[in-house]
């Protein structure tokens, strides 16, 4: 890796317009990769045969969307601790999910600067990056649009019986022309400089179906042909795309299907307590407990204790220890400096976690079981941890520009645009 870092950032920045960001949501490095030698994605191939290069990446904790949004948009050295959590300041939950709760999130940001807002055009995200005006009134990322383009054309065919998967195909096809089709006006019209895009069918696909599923690899076979068609758009308007996913997904389990019992059920008993607050992110949980009183820190080690001699659960953050956060795995304990995390991407990216103010008393990660990981969700592939290759991405680019000494996304891309 070092060698092709070297040669890269030995080159001069290319000379472009400007670049134009596109995101394969959920597609980890190693499924890329698998992609790749079986010749599924051949518009991709084909940029790595004529002057790209593949470049592996990594994201930090908690390992989904929003959270490479916001460190993408705002601030690297800043995270989202989840797919959903408390808000200790309100006292309600938040969730990614709600557009409502994304603007409050976004309005309460107190930036400078952040590089893509005076430049620069966003498709498909939940983050929207303070752009402009007539950017956030369209109905670019409008599912209900996408979903009555959809049932028109169920509707077109009457005698046809569709199953509820080729209906989800349909709609994820809908959903990634129409993102599609919209930046390619844009690029047409609008003379900016920056351009993002979101292409989330395969990951949507993948939580619901998995990851080797046929309507999952569709979805990706689908993107690929998009994304040919986008390239030439984007050289026809003098812009440079670059690839890049913001986390892997992991083949997974659910915690019920493994253990007969969800979360919330094992909770009860083992965190001793009757009123706690369990909000899943995936591979990822944040407990917070004493809701109706003073938190106690003996009675979160104790849980913590107890809930990491759990099979399908490993490890355990307990954030708020009188010594500082503390890792549970197997039952027993290690403070942050100790344990053997793999790396000091991952290392930091737990201190970051773990210091966050909105996260739990308790932070529970899923263990892996036979090659799967334990989700606290009902999907059959899942994010926002770190094994089986959820943090780990790609960023795939033109070899003449000159890449960043990073191996983490969002600074990656960020420095790369920087250079524009």
């Amino acid at each position: 890796m070092n060698a092709i870092r070297n040669k890269i950032t030995a080159n001069r920045p290319c000379e472009t317009k400007g670049y134009v960001f596109i995101q394969i949501d959920g597609l980890s490095f190693k499924e890329l990769k698998h992609a790749l030698e079986t010749d599924l994605i051949p518009g991709i191939g084909s940029l790595l045969e004529n002057n790209y290069l593949l470049y592996p990446t990594l994201n930090p904790l908690p390992t989904n969307t929003l959270n490479f949004q916001f460190r993408f948009l705002y601030s690297p050295d800043r995270i989202i601790p989840g797919s959903r959590w408390l808000d200790r300041n309100s006292g309600k939950i938040v969730s990614i999910t709600r557009f409502a709760h994304m603007k409050r999130l976004e309005n309460r940001l107190k930036m400078k600067h952040d590089f893509i807002r005076d430049d620069g055009r966003l498709f498909g995200t939940l983050l929207k990056g303070k752009t402009p005006a007539e950017l956030r009134a369209s109905p670019i990322f409008n599912h209900a649009a996408v979903l009555a383009d959809t049932i028109a054309s169920v509707a077109r065919h009457p005698g046809r019986s569709f199953q509820p998967r080729q209906l989800l195909l349909l709609f994820m096809e809908r959903l990634t022309r129409r993102n599609l089709n919209s930046l390619k006006k844009a690029m047409r019209v609008s003379g900016a400089s920056l351009y993002y895009i979101n292409l989330m069918s395969y990951d949507q696909a993948g939580h619901k179906l998995g990851l080797g599923h046929g309507v999952t690899l569709h979805a990706l076979r689908e993107i690929d042909d998009q994304i040919r068609t986008l390239v030439r758009s984007c050289r026809n308007e003098g812009l440079t795309p670059v690839l890049f996913s913001d986390h892997g997904m992991a083949p997974s389990i659910p915690f019920k299907k493994a253990f007969g019992l969800s979360l919330k059920e094992y909770l009860y008993p083992a965190s001793g307590q009757n009123d706690f607050l369990m909000l899943p992110s995936g591979n990822m949980a944040h407990v917070y407990l004493n809701l109706d009183g003073k938190y106690r820190a003996d009675l979160a080690e104790s849980a913590a204790r107890k809930i990491s001699s759990h099979p399908g659960i490993d490890p355990v953050i307990q954030p708020r220890h009188p010594d500082g956060p503390q890792v549970f795995s197997g039952g027993g304990t290690h403070s942050f400096g100790n344990h053997p995390w793999e790396d000091d991407h991952l290392r930091n990216s737990m201190n970051l976690l773990a210091f966050h103010p909105d996260a739990g008393d308790l932070i529970l990660f899923g263990a892996a079981i036979d090659g799967n990981a334990v989700n606290f969700m009902n999907q059959k592939s899942c994010h926002n941890g770190w094994i089986l290759g959820q943090r780990e991405s790609f960023v795939i680019a033109p070899s003449s520009a000159a890449l960043p000494e990073t191996d983490d996304t969002a600074r990656f891309l960020r420095t790369l645009a920087s250079t524009r």
